[in-house]
């Protein structure tokens, strides 16, 4: 799941040529129109990126209602993704120079960083992704009891950037600089012990990274459906409540069921590449050059998405793009304003006193974990 895998795989079984010079690599023709669209979304979707997870981080930390699980995971994968986002430079310089790289420590280290990112980024979401999906699962089923504490948070934060990481060090350690014959630097996975070691390190990444978590997160989501089909509010609520508070819950589910399908489907054309690249090279000659070279670039368009996905169907993030963005002014206090069944309240913020609450917006106030039997 790396560049090369793309761009160097794909011009080795098409040329019979290895890429060791400037002059192989102009067998893998693409036309400077191509290249130039290329450049212009790659430069549009890394701005979109790069400020709107920046927001998302920010508002995160800077908004104490904001801070339910829920939330702060979301502003973990914003993380993954602005590192996603960095390697779009080295991305674009395939098109122009393949593997020509520059040598010095610097530039082993920042190869095997641009080449181990991608990895890194794509675990980091994906496994956000899950834990959300878990977190989602066991409040709806449990809302009156809190399981994912900050504990359990923190260790799950913790937890996502460790199992990254591990799928991150194999590109680390087989991925350096080179220099050829002719006294040019190449950055590229020299160091893999043999082929077939490199289609197991790919096809163990998909299955991890890519088809257990969202098996995970389907199996989850269906059990949220099926209880969100039957569920009843604890305590005695009012039908105009018990329609607000369903409507809420459903609207939250649904932003996080989309952001884990445009993952899903953002992905989904590279991570079948993958494999039939690894396991049907025949197939190589079937697409047209310039598809094999876009198809990375279908997959990071996930990190830019992301951001105008919780603009469209979060409120309370809505509201607070457009006071940063657009200097709009919030009429409503920073208090918590999480959704029914939301996992805590705030890791630093108390709940709103009851006496405050009118059974009209008492959904967008206070967890379900907190209304209890007869209001007490």
């Amino acid at each position: 799941m790396d560049i090369e895998g793309i761009f160097f795989n794909t011009t080795t079984l098409t040329t019979g040529q290895n890429l060791t010079s400037n002059a192989s690599a102009a067998g893998f023709a693409l036309s400077p129109g191509f290249i130039t669209a290329v450049t212009v979304y790659a430069v549009v979707i890394f701005i979109v990126a790069v400020i709107g997870n920046s927001l998302v981080i920010y508002i995160v930390s800077a908004r104490e209602y904001m801070r339910n699980s829920t939330n702060i995971l979301i502003a973990n994968m914003a993380i993954a993704d602005i590192l996603m986002a960095c390697i779009f430079p080295y991305m674009l310089k395939w098109l122009y120079v393949m593997s020509l790289w520059f040598g010095t420590f610097m530039g082993t280290a920042l190869c095997k960083f641009f080449h181990s990112a991608q990895v890194l980024s794509i675990a980091c979401s994906v496994i956000n992704l899950v834990f959300i999906s878990l977190d989602r699962c066991i409040v709806i089923w449990f809302p009156l009891r809190r399981i994912f504490t900050n504990k359990v948070l923190k260790a799950s934060l913790v937890a996502s950037w460790i199992y990254s990481l591990a799928f991150a060090m194999p590109l680390i350690v087989m991925t350096t600089t080179r220099r050829d014959a002719e006294g040019s630097y190449h950055c590229r996975e020299f160091n893999w012990p043999t082929p077939r070691a490199k289609i197991d390190y790919t096809t163990a990444f998909t299955i991890c990274s890519y088809i257990v978590p969202l098996v995970i997160i389907t199996i989850a989501y269906i059990l949220i459906a099926v209880k969100l089909w039957k569920r009843e509010l604890p305590g005695h609520q009012t039908l105009e409540y018990q329609k607000k508070a369903h409507e809420t819950t459903k609207k939250a589910i649904t932003m996080l069921v989309t952001v884990v399908a445009v993952f899903a489907l953002c992905w989904l054309p590279l991570q079948a590449r993958e494999f039939m690249l690894n396991y049907f090279p025949e197939t190589i000659s079937l697409f047209p050059i310039e598809l094999e070279a876009f198809l990375p670039w279908i997959g990071v368009l996930n990190s830019a998405i992301n951001p105008c996905l919780y603009v469209i169907f979060s409120e309370n993030f809505r509201r607070e793009f457009g006071r940063i963005l657009c200097c709009v002014k919030s009429n409503r206090p920073d208090a918590y304003l999480g959704i029914p069944a939301s996992r805590a309240t705030p890791m630093t913020t108390p709940v709103l006193s009851r006496r405050h609450l009118s059974a009209t917006n008492v959904h967008e106030t206070v967890p379900l974990r907190h209304l209890t039997v007869n209001g007490k």
